[in-house]
């Protein structure tokens, strides 16, 4: 019911669609066409994607997604396997089993515990860093403080799989302190 020409939004009210995967950014993409078909304003909506495979589902053109799309660097799980003299490393991915961890190459390729893993490989220092900058930027743009946060998961994908529940579980206490609602959209693979 969000996008309808007849949903008018509050003025004080802005929107933010955060998501991982290529499910997640093939949403994004369609919200995003539709919300610019309606003419709703830009500075209302807001997007933030993060993946670990450039291509798109559908190949679209990169450069649409350009001020959204954050691209994680390609999983690659032989460094896992190659240092297996370092305790730290090999602790990260005791859970997952040694021939998912050869078979990787890009990506996530289907395994959510390789998606746990990444998500900690760039939380510090880009996801969480870029969700709590573009919330902090939206909220700062906003006067009357009105904002949703939007998480879309598709929960067939291993980097959505991975991703979601850590990151909300790690900027949970900046949302309560913010008073930002939050909704979370979860699709599953079997329709």
């Amino acid at each position: 019911h969000l996008i309808s020409a007849s949903n008018k939004f509050y003025e004080d009210q802005s929107l933010i669609f955060l998501t991982f995967g290529g499910f997640g950014r093939y949403v994004l993409s369609l919200l995003r066409a539709e919300f610019q078909r309606l003419g709703i304003a830009e500075d209302k909506i807001n997007f933030l994607a993060f993946d670990t495979e450039k291509p798109h589902r559908d190949r679209l053109d990169l450069e649409r997604e350009a001020d959204y799309f954050m691209h994680l660097d390609e999983f690659d799980g032989d460094v896992y396997i190659e240092n297996e003299e370092n305790e730290e490393l090999k602790e990260q991915v005791k859970h997952i089993p040694t021939n998912l961890l050869c078979d990787i190459e890009g990506g996530c390729k289907g395994v959510p515990a390789v998606g746990f893993v990444a998500f900690h490989k760039y939380d510090d220092l880009l996801i969480t860093r870029q969700a709590l900058h573009l919330i902090d930027d939206v909220r700062a743009k906003n006067p009357g403080k009105k904002i949703k946060l939007i998480v879309i998961s598709g929960m067939g994908g291993s980097v959505s799989n991975g991703m979601t529940v850590p990151f909300l579980y790690r900027i949970r206490n900046r949302l309560r302190e913010k008073k930002i609602r939050v909704e979370v959209y979860l699709a599953t693979s079997e329709g």
